[in-house]
C-alpha cells in the first residue's frame, strides 16, 4: 500500500550525496519572464497580483506605485486587521526583513530605503481551490517558493518569503452551518460547521452563534482558522473540548502538485492525520474545514489579583509564594471545570503581580464563586495568612447572558496589535511541573522565568490554562500529529521577558534573540519540563530542540505508522487450467489507499479513455416541476453533457425555490465530476429524497459547475425552451 510521506524536513528523502536544491529567484536566468506571470495570471482569472508594498508610498517616487496615502499607512501599521487586509505584508514584518517600514515604526531607517526584501514577489488573491491548485502546480513545476497567508497573524513568519509566489486565502469566506453532517466511516450525522479558512473567527463563531452552536476557536476574534487549527489551535473551550485540531472531521486540501483532496476518516486518512496539529502550511493549503459543533454554553466569569502590599521584603516574598501555590492549584481547578489565563509581571526582586481570569461553562454562579475562593483561601493560607503583606482584590463575577456576550467581552479593546519587537518562549505543565513539585524548587523556576534580558526590568508571562481535560479525553479517532503531551498536560505557558534589539538588522535582531532565549528560557525548560514540549504556534521559533517540543514522538512519520496488517489484498491464481492468469496475483482494489496514473491520484476509479464530459453555457429559460410544482426558474445554466447519460442542466442555487430543499447525509463520488452533495424535495408534506445533487468542490475539468445544483432528469419535467423535455430512462429513473 501507498503511504502518503508526511517529513518535516524535505531533505530527508535526498540521498547522502545530494546537494540542496535551492528555490528559484529573480536573479536566477530561469526565473520567469513577466509573459510567464502574465500566463498564469490569465489562467487563473486575472487574481495575481504583484507585490506593492503599502509603505513605498512613504518614500520618494514611491518606487513600488503603492495605491494607499503613507498617512493611512502610519496610522494603522500596528494594528494587525491592517496587515491582514493587505496582500502581501504580515503582523510581525521583522519577518519580512523589515523591508519596507513606513515612518514611526520600529527600526525604521530612512536610509534603508523600501524594497522587497522578505515579502512575496506574487500574490494570489485565491478565491477557489481550482485557482489555487494551477497557480501551485505552475510555481512548483518551477521551482518557486509557495508561502500561504491567511490573516497574516503567524509569530513566527510562516505566512512570507522572498522570492515567493504567495496563496492568500483571506477572500475564500464560505461558511456553512449542518447540524445533519455524515461523519464520514460512520452511520452517524453530526452538528458541524463548514468553513473556509480565509475566514477569522469573528466570523466562524458568529456563524456557528446564529445556530446556538460554538466551535473551538482562539480568543482573538481576528485571528483567521487557517494556521491556528493546523498548529492546534487552543482558546477558550480546549480545556473543554479539545483543541481546534482535535475536531477537525475533514479538510479541503491543494498540494503543491496542483490535487485538490479531500481528507477524513475515508480517504487520505494521513494527511487528515498531519493537518491535526502537525503546523501549518506544510502538507498542502487547507482551503476548507468541517468542524465538530457544540451547542453554546452558558459562561460565568471571575477571577482575583494579587500583589504585594507595600515594599518590604516580606510583602515581595509572600507574592512569590501566592504564585507558586496557584501554579500548583490550578491542575485541580480545571479538573473542577475552571478555565482561563494568569497574566504575571514582576522580577526576582520586587515580587509579582498576578492578575488572574476564571471563566466556566454551564456552572452555576454558586459554584464557580466556591472555587475562586478555595484558591483564595488556599493561598492566603501558603503565605501565613497575613493581609498586611499581601493584597488579593477578587473581581467582580459576571454571568455573560449568551457565549456570544463573553467572545465580545473576551474581545473588547481587542489585542489587534502588529509589529511587537518581543520573542515568546512557551512550555506546557503538567501536575509533575506545578501540583508535584517541591514548592521551594517551583519559585526558583517561576522567577528565572520571569527573568528579563534586563535584568533590573520586569518579565511577563501568561499561564493559559488550555490543557487539562479536553485534549486528554479527545476520542482517538479525531487524533493526529498533535504533540502528544498536550493529552497529559495542564498549562500553556508563555514567557515574554525577551525584548529585541530594533537598533539592529532584522537578520542581527533575530540571532542575537535566539541566543539569549536559548541561553535562557529554554535552558529553563529543559530543566524545568524535560519531555512536555511546546505548543508550535506560540513558541521560540529557534528553539535547538524543536523536533521533540513541537512534535514529540511524531517527529519521524515512520514512528508513528504502526505495522499494519490487511486480509484478502493479493491473491494467487495458481491454476493451471486458467492459462495466462496462471501463477499472476489480482490485487483487491479497494484495500488499496491510493492508486495512481503516473503521478496522477485516481478518484473513484480508472477514467475510461472513451468517455467524454463537456460543459457548455446556455441563456435558454428553463423551468422545473417536481409533482406539478414549479420548483426552479432560470434564463441560465450549465448543461453537462456525458458520454452515456442524458444532458444533465446545472442551475444557480438563487433560482430554486429553496423552501422545499432539506439537506440530505447521501454522497456519491464520480470520477470525471468529483463528490456530490444532495437535497431532498418536500412538497405538502411528500419527501422526494436525494433529487437534487450539486459540487461544492468539482475536479478542475468540472469547475464551471461548482455551487450550482441539478435534477434528476428521469424524476422531474423539465421544460427547456417552452417545451416538455422527454423523460430520460437510465439506472437512475
Amino acid at each position: 500500500m501507498r503511504l502518503l510521506a508526511l517529513l518535516l524536513c524535505s531533505t530527508a528523502l535526498a540521498s547522502p550525496t545530494e546537494p540542496p536544491r535551492c528555490k528559484l529567484s529573480p536573479f536566477d536566468v530561469t526565473w520567469p519572464v513577466d509573459a510567464d506571470w502574465a500566463a498564469l495570471n490569465n489562467s487563473i482569472g486575472g487574481s495575481l497580483i504583484k507585490t506593492r508594498p503599502a509603505a513605498s508610498s512613504c518614500y520618494k517616487t514611491n518606487p513600488f506605485d503603492s495605491p494607499l496615502n503613507c498617512n493611512i499607512v502610519e496610522a494603522n501599521w500596528t494594528q494587525s486587521t491592517f496587515h491582514a487586509n493587505l496582500p502581501e505584508s504580515i503582523s510581525s514584518v521583522l519577518y519580512a526583513n523589515n523591508s519596507c517600514l513606513p515612518p514611526g515604526a520600529p527600526s525604521y531607517n530612512k536610509t534603508r530605503g523600501c524594497h522587497l526584501g522578505g515579502y512575496p514577489s506574487y500574490v494570489v488573491n485565491a478565491t477557489s481551490d481550482e485557482r489555487i491548485a494551477l497557480a501551485v502546480k505552475w510555481a512548483s513545476d518551477r521551482n518557486i517558493r509557495i508561502v500561504v497567508k491567511g490573516t497574516g497573524h503567524d509569530l513566527s513568519g510562516r505566512s512570507s518569503g522572498a522570492h515567493s509566489l504567495s496563496i492568500w486565502t483571506r477572500h475564500m469566506q464560505r461558511v456553512e452551518f449542518d447540524p445533519n453532517w455524515r461523519v464520514p466511516g460512520t452511520n452517524k450525522t453530526d452538528t458541524v460547521l463548514i468553513a473556509a479558512s480565509g475566514l477569522t473567527y469573528g466570523d466562524a463563531v458568529g456563524h456557528a452563534l446564529k445556530y446556538g452552536h460554538v466551535i473551538v476557536s482562539g480568543n482573538d476574534a481576528t485571528v483567521g482558522l487557517g494556521g491556528h487549527i493546523q498548529g492546534g489551535g487552543h482558546g477558550p473551550l480546549s480545556s473543554t473540548f479539545g483543541l481546534a485540531a482535535d475536531n477537525i472531521y475533514q479538510v479541503r486540501v491543494v498540494t503543491t502538485q496542483g490535487h485538490i483532496l479531500t481528507a477524513d476518516a475515508n480517504q487520505n486518512q494521513d494527511l487528515l492525520w498531519a493537518i491535526r496539529g502537525g503546523g501549518a502550511g506544510q502538507y498542502g493549503i487547507v482551503t476548507e474545514y468541517v468542524l465538530k459543533a457544540y451547542p453554546a454554553p452558558s459562561v460565568i466569569e471571575s477571577g482575583f489579583t494579587i500583589s504585594p502590599r507595600g515594599n518590604s521584603s516580606a510583602a515581595y516574598k509572600a507574592t512569590w509564594h501566592a504564585f507558586s501555590e496557584l501554579m500548583r492549584l490550578f491542575p485541580d481547578l480545571m479538573d473542577a471545570g475552571l478555565a482561563g489565563a494568569a497574566v504575571v509581571q514582576g522580577n526576582h526582586k520586587a515580587g509579582v503581580s498576578i492578575s488572574q481570569g476564571f471563566y466556566a461553562f454551564n456552572k452555576s454562579r454558586t459554584d464557580t464563586e466556591k472555587l475562586v475562593q478555595m484558591a483564595i483561601d488556599r493561598i492566603y493560607t501558603s503565605t501565613g495568612n497575613d493581609s498586611s503583606i499581601l493584597s488579593i482584590v477578587t473581581s467582580n463575577t459576571t454571568a455573560h447572558p449568551t457565549y456570544k456576550r463573553f467572545f465580545e467581552a473576551l474581545n473588547a479593546g481587542g489585542s489587534n496589535q502588529a509589529g511587537a519587537y518581543s520573542m515568546p518562549s512557551s512550555r506546557l505543565l503538567g501536575r509533575r511541573e506545578t501540583s508535584h513539585m517541591n514548592q521551594k524548587t517551583l519559585i526558583s523556576y517561576l522567577k528565572r522565568m520571569l527573568t528579563n534580558s534586563d535584568p533590573e526590568a520586569s518579565g511577563m508571562a501568561v499561564i493559559g490554562l488550555q490543557g487539562g481535560s479536553g485534549p486528554a479525553k479527545t476520542p482517538k479517532s479525531m487524533r493526529g500529529a498533535l504533540l502528544p503531551t498536550w493529552r497529559s498536560t495542564y498549562l500553556h505557558t508563555m514567557s515574554y521577558s525577551l525584548t529585541l534589539d530594533s537598533t539592529l538588522t532584522p537578520a542581527e535582531t533575530l540571532a542575537k534573540g535566539a541566543r539569549e532565549l536559548n541561553d535562557s528560557k529554554e535552558k529553563l525548560w529543559q530543566e524545568w519540563a524535560p519531555d512536555t514540549g511546546a505548543y508550535m504556534n506560540e513558541a521560540n521559533p529557534f528553539n535547538p530542540h524543536f523536533k521533540k517540543d513541537f512534535y514529540g514522538s511524531f517527529y519521524s512519520p515512520y514512528e508513528s505508522i504502526k505495522e499494519a496488517k490487511v486480509d484478502n489484498v493479493v491473491h494467487f491464481f495458481q491454476d493451471v487450467t486458467l492459462g495466462a492468469l496462471s501463477d499472476m496475483v489480482w490485487i483487491e482494489f479497494r484495500s488499496i489507499d491510493q492508486w495512481f496514473e503516473e503521478d496522477e491520484p485516481i478518484f473513484v476509479h480508472a477514467k475510461d479513455p472513451f468517455k467524454r464530459v463537456d460543459i457548455l453555457h446556455s441563456t435558454r429559460p428553463i423551468e422545473v416541476k417536481v409533482d406539478g410544482r414549479t420548483v426552479a426558474k432560470a434564463t441560465s445554466s450549465m448543461h453537462l453533457l456525458e458520454t452515456g447519460l442524458p444532458t444533465r442542466y446545472y442551475l444557480p442555487l438563487s433560482a430554486v425555490d429553496q423552501t422545499v430543499l432539506s439537506k440530505s447525509p447521501v454522497r456519491s463520488k464520480c470520477p470525471y465530476k468529483g463528490e456530490a452533495e444532495y437535497y431532498n424535495i418536500i412538497i405538502d408534506g411528500k419527501t422526494f429524497e436525494n433529487l437534487v445533487w450539486y459540487y461544492n468542490h468539482p475536479t478542475l475539468e468540472s469547475a464551471a459547475i461548482a455551487r450550482l445544483v441539478c435534477f434528476y432528469n428521469e424524476k422531474v419535467d423539465i421544460i427547456l425552451d417552452g417545451e416538455l423535455q422527454e423523460r430520460p430512462k437510465t439506472k437512475f429513473a
